[in-house]
């Protein structure tokens, strides 16, 4: 079985931003956080309110732009029966695990 890499990061295209996923491509974690924070890109809000207050701000400044993702299926509901979300779903096919195939034979299923 052949294996593929990525070798090439093309998503970012700001090029300052490009060298810091570079520097996380290779495992240097605490060297990229550091230059996210040069950058001010992190802001930590230590108060579990205040931050809860400072994500639903930015949300309200900014709907379009946010993506709400929900752990289950009866959070789903609830933000849909709010109106937060729109009547449609995303649904993405999954495989099964089982039990007679490794992960690698279910990376191939068709």
């Amino acid at each position: 079985m052949s294996t593929a890499r990525l070798e090439e990061i093309v998503r970012q295209k700001d090029p300052v931003l490009k060298a810091t996923v570079e520097i996380l491509a290779h495992g240097e974690t605490e060297a990229a956080i550091q230059a996210l924070r040069e950058r001010g890109k992190i802001k930590q809000i230590v108060d579990p309110q205040e931050r809860i207050l400072s994500i639903a701000r930015n949300y309200v400044a900014f709907p379009d732009r946010t993506l709400i993702v929900a752990p289950d299926n009866a959070s789903r509901q609830e933000l849909k029966a709010a109106g937060d979300l729109k009547a449609h779903d995303h649904i993405f096919r999954t495989l099964i695990p089982r039990q007679d195939m490794t992960g690698a034979e279910r990376g191939w299923a068709r």
